[in-house]
């Protein structure tokens, strides 16, 4: 660091670069730098002719009370000062002293005198200042002061107690300051060496501590190049060597700061000249940047230094906030000191080290689930904050490394791990939406092939982020030559066979000339060719999904494995659990309607639940036109493959948000896996193809698939008012049939496509030119070793399969009146809590109201109250205030479905319902003229406007609405197609009707009574 002619008297330096307010006086600092604005705790120097010329005179200190006009008004007396000769041992500068004019004796001559006065302002209160005396100024102008301010400075840990061990010994450390560089000093109060102080910067992984020692390794290898001399060790390793080593190296090859004359740390003159020969440094800021480390530049001082074995300093830092790890100190409480070097701001932190005790504890010891399908689980974490799981072993023939991490301080990792997908480099293979969850055997980025080779690292000990911890050993003593790479270690297991040394070896190889496409020694490397039988990578260990049986499950802080005498240990176990994958298959289907609505207008949460009427499906074969057809489905073990296809970044359309039509449609055409679903017509016209629900086409608000994983169930929701939910319009009385079936191939088993068809999607989209059509994603496959394209559902065996039926009929939407009198008019008791009922193939929980009008001759009125559908399809309304209607009255009832009616009939006022005869009631099957069921939407707009009794009088008509009966549920037999029958769907004929006027017999009856 330059301290050029720090005292910048008149004789050499007038007018230079130091703040000169006068030509007589100059305010300077340590470094000949503007003293205007000083920190406390600096030194400030008093130079000029006016000094010169009375070097004895007694001096005095004053700091400023006020201004008037420019110049100092009025003053008070800090302290008495005197003269000095500041000689260059004494500054310590880093020029030769020819090269200032300043001279090397005491004793200068009279063209060289050179005094100054020196202030020290650590005890000084922020404000202005000004020395007085001699041939000074008594009132001098205000650019004639200097001004004293405070160092704003901070430093702060996050947290005041962490542990000594595991995610919890980390901490953020922030130094903040309104300066703009500065060196800190830090220390423990004697508690902590400088080596355990040293270590607290760095966390403990490779990414961290294992950068740091590289980079100390590095130095010292220049060192001992250099002429330093040096001759100590250049390899220090992160895991062998420890921070004491390092700091006994540092110290021994001189990379170790001193003090300066403003007590700032520099390198030795001599150090600097000499490392700088015959090494990668060309200059000091080199050096200096070799020899501090870290976010926070952190250094060591020279042993000669106040408390070097105590303290380590922060060089030229600017405000920095980072993590800092107790991992390894002694558990205590501290008090970590922190001093600017060459102001008086510090800052003092209490911080207690815990002793550990790292837990990562699954919330079940069993988790039980369907093979192909989601399984989730919790970690529960204590004194940390991540672990490691270790899926399955040996015996099962599959490993995975899956690293979790709570990243919302719940203090726990919700996992999601999908066995359908797991193995072949899969991004939905584990995940989570909110916590860090990520394997191992990670996603594939095929947009990117180039890093895959490259960077691909099971072949290499040197993990990446998440999984650096990781150390992998093929003997139980974990010596150093024990330790092997990730696919070495599944060699051990017997999971793989001669695995590949490198990904390259996968591939052929060419270096042409990227213009002209030619061999060209200086060109780029580019793929020609697979190499066949080169050695297994570690997507070899499965060939088709994880199968029906219990996995081990395992959690580790440390992520040390072990495959000794070929079966897999853990070292530090943490807890454990097995995930059951059991025997997935087809069970039951049936068809439900719900409210008119969109189709993904609720979620499967809301649909099961009860208390959602507008949401809850019922059981029925006979879908009325524009309610909501759901097909309820017992089937498990596609689930996995469905969240994989829809590609959606996360797990919502399987938890929340429902599948997109598309993905049932793209299932269907994964012939290899077996799985067919379709809904469509029976009977088909001419040459036609069946009408069908449009999976391929239709939007989400259309078509939506709900699928339950837990309970294995299903469910297909179809707005059957959307244009687009079908290929084509549909008719009262079309007969649909919902097919499910799992099917297997006759003589062979599911294979995957594999790490054959990833090699070759890697060198098709690698730059250069090889064209080769792989089979399809890893993930996929088909019956057979070698593609067939043949269905084989994964986990049947060869000639095994399943298929599930259901029909149901689309029917217009109706609605029958129960009390009618011999006219077929609705009986309206003139009663103020008049009830109508009825029966409709509407779908209960709808929205709908009735409204009554006048008719005929009778005055107008117009009333309107909601009415309910029970599930067997009988309705009644809220109770009507009619106590003011009179006998005979003629009426309009108006049968209103999402505001929109759907049926009208006549309606007289009675004092007495007549008693009737129910067989005599429902006799007569209901009839569809194709009147009574338009839905017309404008006059039923009009009428929500407001329109007058008069209006509303001249729009009754005369049809009658006759009971409603479900055509379809009278043919329906059998609901089900599969080895169990199903449970049958109600329908609206004879009994129900009798049911349903008994009930209405009974409340006419209660009311008279």
């Amino acid at each position: 660091m330059m301290t050029l002619s720090l005292v910048a008297m008149s004789t050499t330096l007038a007018g230079a670069a130091a703040a000169s307010t006068s030509s007589e006086v100059e305010y300077v600092d340590a470094y000949n730098s503007s003293a205007s604005v000083i920190f406390q705790g600096q030194d400030v120097y008093i130079v000029g002719e006016a000094v010169d010329e009375d070097p004895d005179a007694t001096f005095q200190l004053r700091s400023v009370d006020s201004f008037d006009g420019g110049d100092v008004d009025s003053s008070s007396f800090e302290e008495e000062l005197q003269a000095e000769w500041v000689g260059y041992d004494e500054l310590a500068l880093e020029v030769d002293p020819s090269d200032t004019g300043l001279p090397t004796s005491e004793n200068p001559d009279d063209d060289d005198d050179v005094w100054a006065i020196e202030v020290d302002t650590s005890g000084l209160d922020a404000g202005d200042y000004f020395v007085r005396g001699g041939e000074l100024e008594s009132s001098p102008a205000q650019e004639d002061t200097f001004e004293v301010t405070e160092q704003g400075f901070s430093a702060t840990f996050d947290d005041d107690e962490v542990t000594d061990d595991g995610a919890e010994s980390t901490t953020e450390l922030d130094i903040d300051s309104d300066r703009g560089t500065y060196s800190v000093t830090v220390s423990a109060d004697g508690d902590l060496d400088d080596d355990e102080l040293l270590r607290t910067v760095f966390e403990e992984s490779d990414s961290d501590a294992g950068v740091f020692f590289a980079e100390v390794s590095y130095f010292l290898d220049n060192a001992s190049d250099s002429e330093v001399g040096y001759d100590g060790p250049t390899d220090l390793e992160w895991g062998d060597d420890d921070y004491g080593d390092v700091v006994d190296a540092l110290r021994a090859a001189g990379g170790v700061f001193e003090t300066d004359a403003n007590d700032n740390p520099v390198l030795d003159e001599d150090f600097v000249d000499d490392v700088t020969d015959n090494s990668d440094y060309s200059d000091e800021a080199d050096v200096v940047e070799a020899v501090t480390f870290g976010d926070f530049d952190v250094g060591l001082w020279a042993a000669d230094e106040d408390d070097a074995d105590e303290s380590i300093v922060f060089v030229e830092l600017s405000d920095t906030d980072a993590d800092v790890d107790f991992d390894g100190i002694d558990d205590s409480d501290y008090t970590f000191e922190f001093s600017v070097t060459d102001t008086a701001a510090s800052d003092e932190q209490d911080i207690s080290v815990l002793d550990s005790d790292v837990e990562a504890n699954f919330d079940d010891s069993v988790y039980t689930q369907t093979a192909g399908d989601p399984v989730h689980l919790t970690v529960e974490f204590d004194d940390t904050d991540d672990a490691y799981l270790v899926f399955g072993d040996e015996d099962v023939g599959f490993v995975d490394i899956v690293y979790v991490e709570d990243d919302t301080g719940s203090g726990m990792a919700n996992v999601t791990l999908n066995p359908r997908l797991m193995g072949m480099g899969n991004g939905y293979a584990s995940v989570d939406s909110e916590d860090e969850v990520v394997s191992l055997l990670d996603e594939i980025d095929l947009d990117n092939p180039i890093e895959w080779v490259d960077n691909h690292h099971h072949t290499d000990d040197d993990l990446p982020e998440p999984f650096d911890d990781l150390e992998f050993y093929d003997d139980g003593d974990m010596d150093a030559t024990d330790r092997v790479s990730f696919v070495e270690f599944l060699e051990e297991l017997e999971l793989i066979d001669d695995p590949v040394d490198q990904p390259h070896d996968l591939f052929e190889w060419e270096t042409i000339d990227p213009d002209t496409g030619n061999p060209a020694p200086d060109g780029v490397d580019v793929i020609t060719g697979v190499n066949e039988d080169t050695g297994d990578i570690a997507y070899n260990q499965l060939v088709r999904p994880l199968q029906p049986t219990d996995y081990p499950l395992a959690s580790t802080d440390d992520g040390v494995l072990v495959a000794d005498s070929g079966e897999l240990d853990v070292d530090d176990e943490l807890d454990a659990a097995r995930v059951d994958l059991t025997q997935p298959g087809l069970g039951e289907v049936e068809t439900m309607v719900a409210p008119e609505d969109d189709a993904d207008a609720h979620e499967l949460e809301e649909f099961l639940d009860p208390e959602i009427e507008e949401a809850t499906p019922t059981p029925r074969t006979g879908i009325a036109e524009d309610d909501r057809l759901i097909v309820r489905a017992e089937m498990s073990g596609v689930y996995g493959l469905m969240v994989g296809i829809a590609d959606e970044g996360d797990y919502d359309p399987l938890i929340e948000d429902g599948f997109k039509p598309h993905v049932i449609h793209e299932l269907n055409e994964y012939d290899g896996e077996g799985v067919t679903l379709e809904i469509e017509e029976t009977e088909t016209t001419g040459n036609q193809d069946p009408n069908r629900v449009d999976f391929e086409n239709a939007d989400k608000d259309e078509v939506v698939a709900f699928g339950n994983h837990l309970d294995g169930e299903l469910y297909i929701v179809v707005d059957t008012s959307a244009s687009d939910a079908f290929t084509r319009d549909y008719e009262d009385g079309d007969t649909f049939e919902a097919t499910i079936e799992y099917e297997a191939d006759t003589d062979d088993s599911f294979y995957f496509y594999g790490p054959d068809s990833l090699i070759e999607l890697i060198a098709d989209r690698y730059p250069g030119g090889y064209d080769v059509t792989p089979d399809g994603m890893p993930w996929r496959g088909d019956a057979g070793e070698h593609t067939t394209r043949d269905p084989a559902y994964p986990y049947f065996e060869p000639g095994e399969s399943q298929t599930i039926t259901t029909e149901f009929d689309m029917v217009d939407r109706d609605v029958g009146f129960h009390a009618l009198d011999a006219d077929d008019a609705v009986q309206l008791e003139t009663d103020d809590e008049a009830v109508v009922s009825g029966e409709t193939n509407v779908a209960p929980g709808s929205s709908v109201d009735l409204r009554i009008s006048n008719a005929g001759e009778t005055e107008s009125f117009l009333s309107t109250e909601d009415a309910a559908i029970d599930t067997d399809g009988s309705w009644a309304s809220e109770p009507f205030d009619f106590d003011d209607r009179e006998d005979g009255d003629e009426a309009t009832l108006e049968y209103r479905v999402g505001g929109s009616a759907i049926a009208d009939t006549d309606g007289i006022f009675v004092e007495e319902l007549e008693s009737v005869d129910p067989a005599d009631d429902t006799a007569d099957e209901p009839t569809d003229d194709g009147a009574d069921d338009t839905d017309d939407s404008e006059a039923a707009d009009a009428d929500d406007a407001g329109d007058s009794d008069a209006d509303a009088a001249d729009d009754t008509t005369d049809d009658t609405v006759d009971e409603v009966t479900d055509e379809a549920d009278a043919d329906e037999s059998d609901d089900t197609a599969t080895e169990t029958e199903g449970d049958g769907i109600p329908g609206f004929g004879l009994t129900v009707a009798i049911v349903a006027l008994l009930a209405v017999a009974m409340l006419t009856r209660r009311r008279q009574q």
